[in-house]
């Protein structure tokens, strides 16, 4: 059945593959995830709104879907996530209004490329553990948005940078000021959600070999179809406490119990979910 097709079995809405090459299942997620994630920074301004990019692991090998090299390096990026926010809040109060949302992505470079980066970008891989080795190099990084009422930028930037101390591995950047929030918040999900088998060295655009294609989506495939999330969403105490405040009316209303995922952001309806969290784009060298 081709994805798209409306069904009875649905009650008349569509089909959808769920395939995490499907250009129609991601064009459709990336408007869900633009539009909960304008809904997020609804009440934001650009001075106190960024976006934040980090290099978390450089790795000669996918490894398995459950328990390989980069499902082990993804799980560490969120746990060490939350648990740098949960140490500046314990720190200082104003980072308890701190609000992410970033999605994880997996690139990769081929390893005998590594000496034409330019001198930043292959100082960080190599610190990140990057051999010169004819096997690619696969690379996980967060792309997310941020809010954070009541801090500087300033100090967001330097937070985050103490933590992920290599050298251009963090990159904190405030929203442009001549746009609006929803502007700037729909600019950087496409951004993060791109999807391109491609490596740009040099402003050259070389696209993945085939065995790397096939490598990369044998393992997404079996990795979505875990139902794990590349998504992170951090929300803040405020934001917490006004869900549970929610909950606890639908409970009283409807006296039953609300199962919702963790977050709140998504609902289970949702097809797998490669095509809402996980991209592959160009990178940046």
């Amino acid at each position: 059945v081709k994805c798209g097709t409306l069904s009875q079995v649905t009650h008349g809405y569509a089909l959808r593959c769920k395939a995490p090459g499907c250009p129609s299942c991601r064009s459709l997620h990336a408007t869900r995830n633009r539009r909960k994630a304008q809904e997020a920074f609804d009440g934001a301004s650009n001075e106190r709104s960024a976006h934040v990019t980090i290099i978390f692991a450089a790795l000669s090998e996918l490894g398995a879907p459950e328990g390989g090299d980069m499902d082990r390096a993804i799980e560490k990026a969120r746990r060490d996530l939350r648990n740098f926010v949960d140490r500046m809040r314990t720190k200082d109060r104003r980072w308890r209004n701190f609000t992410l949302i970033g999605w994880l992505e997996v690139d990769a470079v081929d390893g005998a490329d590594l000496p034409l980066l330019a001198s930043d970008r292959g100082q960080l891989l190599a610190g990140l553990g990057a051999r010169v080795t004819a096997a690619p190099v696969w690379i996980a990084t967060m792309h997310g948005l941020t809010r954070f009422d009541g801090l500087p930028w300033q100090e967001v930037r330097d937070a985050f940078a103490s933590q992920w101390s290599l050298a251009n591995q963090v990159k904190v950047e405030p929203f442009h000021g001549h746009l609006t929030v929803d502007q700037n918040v729909e600019n950087l999900v496409a951004y993060a959600l791109k999807h391109r088998c491609t490596t740009s060295i040099g402003g050259a655009h070389h696209p993945w070999p085939a065995r790397w294609m096939s490598d990369f989506y044998q393992w997404l495939d079996q990795w979505s179809g875990s139902l794990k999330r590349t998504r992170i969403k951090l929300g803040s105490q405020q934001q917490a406490r006004d869900k549970d405040k929610k909950n606890n009316k639908k409970d009283n209303m409807n006296n039953e119990s609300i199962d919702e995922e963790e977050d709140g952001l998504f609902d289970h309806h949702d097809p797998l979910p490669f095509t809402l969290e996980i991209s592959v784009f160009s990178s940046l060298y």
